[in-house]
Parts: structure tokens; C-alpha cells; sequence
């Protein structure tokens, strides 16, 4: 019997000429670094119309992001007559660049005397306009990307009411399915409570946030295996808590 290692950074293939004996275990190790950095800016403004409502508006910049990706295998395996064989890649690196999509943001928000505020973001992202860059043109890539991928519009609402030295807050937020119509819905809905006290010396907030999201599953190419996909609904529930001391 033989077994291919095939190593995709190098397309070569290692075989092994192995004989009768059963295989006991068999074992395939593949590791991934990916190290990097990038740089975005983020420029926003809020303008006070009158004394009970606030605007704002922000722009964050694509984030420029420059990688680069470290990779090797090694296989073994472990016959019953106590033969062993075992095989290491070369390693592979690649250097490349990814650009996210830029973020424009806008809000409002009403203040209720010294009591109470309540607030509205919203958040248009479009996920498509993001970009592989590198020697490789990465064509088919961004292709892809641009026609599974759709912009979103992400909607937050939020109200805090102050009762000295307690605080009552309430939230909601809708993100919408980054991908296009018809391909997957990835969107997802949160709601939030929580309440804080707070001193001149210290605060201390507690949160709750509930999260449900609804996406399609494919476990093989539904343009080969032509399987029904399987439909997850997530939900998570996160309790938070945040202590501060005011010096």
C-alpha cells in the first residue's frame, strides 16, 4: 500500500511504500502562524442642536493590514508489527495584504432633563469592497468576495436612566447578513439590560446580553453533493460586569 503526502506550498509529493502490516494509528499535524499589522483612522464629529438632542456622524477608514503566513505538516503512523513511518513538509510563507471595508456611522441621541437618554446608531458597512492584495492577483478571490459578499446596514438603540447613585440601561441592535441575497443569512439581533451605581470614587456596572442568529451550514459544495444544508440557530448569553475607580 502507499500513502501521498502532497505539500501545497511546494507541490511536491512524498510517498511511502509501506507493506502488509495494519495500520495501529495514523496521525496528520498541519500548523498555521500568521503574524502582521495595519493602520486605519477614525474621524467623528457630534454637533448639539439644542439643549435635549445630540447628532452625530464618523467615518473609519478601510484598515490596511499587512500579513504574512508561516506553514509546515508532518504526518506519521504506526504499524502492528511496531514499524513507524513518518514524513515533514518544507516550510511554506506567503506574504499579502487585506483591506476592510470602510464604516460610516451615524447617530442621534435625546437627553430627558438630567434623568434620562436615549439613543439610535446607524451603521452601514459594505462587505463586498473588501480586498486581497499581494504578487498574486488574488483576481478570482476579490471577484468572489464582491459577488457573495453585500453591504449592511447595522441599526443600535439604546436608553440609560439615572436614579443617583443608580443606573438603569436598555439596549437593542440589529446587524444584517453580510453575504448576498440568496447565498446565507448571517444576520443577528441582541438585547441587552443592565444597571451600575455609581460614586464619585468608583462605579460598578452589571450587563446582560442575549444574541440570537440564524445561518445555513453546508458540510459539502451544494453544487456537487446537492445536499440540503443544515439550518443553526445560535443564541448566547453573555453576563458582564465592570468595575472603575475616579481618582
Amino acid at each position: 500500500s502507499f500513502f501521498f503526502f502532497n505539500d501545497p506550498a511546494t507541490t511536491e509529493i512524498y510517498t511511502l511504500s509501506l507493506h502488509d502490516a495494519l495500520p495501529i494509528s495514523f496521525a496528520l499535524k498541519e500548523e498555521l502562524f500568521t503574524t502582521g499589522s495595519g493602520v486605519n483612522f477614525k474621524l467623528g464629529v457630534i454637533f448639539r442642536a439644542t439643549d435635549w438632542l445630540r447628532l452625530g456622524g464618523a467615518v473609519h477608514t478601510p484598515t490596511f493590514y499587512e500579513l504574512s503566513d508561516e506553514w509546515d505538516s508532518n504526518m506519521n503512523s504506526v504499524f502492528d508489527d511496531n514499524s513507524e513511518y513518518s514524513s515533514v513538509s518544507p516550510k511554506g510563507a506567503f506574504d499579502y495584504g487585506l483591506t476592510t471595508p470602510m464604516r460610516l456611522i451615524g447617530s442621534m441621541a435625546f437627553i430627558v432633563g438630567k434623568k434620562g437618554l436615549i439613543s439610535a446608531d446607524y451603521e452601514f458597512i459594505d462587505y463586498s469592497s473588501a480586498r486581497l492584495r499581494s504578487s498574486y492577483s488574488f483576481s478570482d478571490e476579490n471577484h468572489a468576495i464582491n459577488g457573495k459578499y453585500a453591504s449592511t446596514n447595522n441599526i443600535r438603540i439604546g436608553t440609560e436612566w439615572r436614579f443617583p447613585p443608580f443606573s438603569i440601561r436598555g439596549g437593542y441592535a440589529y446587524y444584517d447578513s453580510p453575504y448576498a441575497s440568496g447565498i446565507n443569512d448571517g444576520s443577528k439581533q441582541s438585547v441587552s439590560f443592565g444597571f451600575g451605581i455609581g460614586e464619585k470614587a468608583y462605579f460598578i456596572d452589571f450587563a446582560y446580553v442575549y444574541t440570537m442568529s440564524t445561518k445555513d451550514y453546508y458540510l459539502y459544495d451544494p453544487s456537487i453533493a446537492g445536499l440540503e444544508p443544515v439550518n443553526n440557530k445560535t443564541e448566547s448569553q453573555n453576563f458582564l460586569i465592570s468595575v472603575g475607580f475616579r481618582f
